[in-house]
């Protein structure tokens, strides 16, 4: 199930500009200017959260 709601909502365009968070524990991503008060998978807190940076895998 946390397998399925994560590829969905990795599935979602990411608006420009808009930071990417990662969950330290579970490594659920999201898109939003400010992370989650708790994570939706594994329930840690918001402190928990890095900025999820993007490479190109070159």
């Amino acid at each position: 199930m946390r397998a399925k709601i994560a590829a969905q909502e990795a599935a979602e365009p990411r608006p420009a500009g808009m930071p990417v968070w990662r969950c330290k524990v579970c490594g659920y991503l999201c898109a939003r200017e400010k992370p989650p008060g708790v994570c939706p998978i594994c329930k840690a807190q918001r402190e928990r959260f890095e900025i999820f940076h993007f490479t190109d895998g070159g």
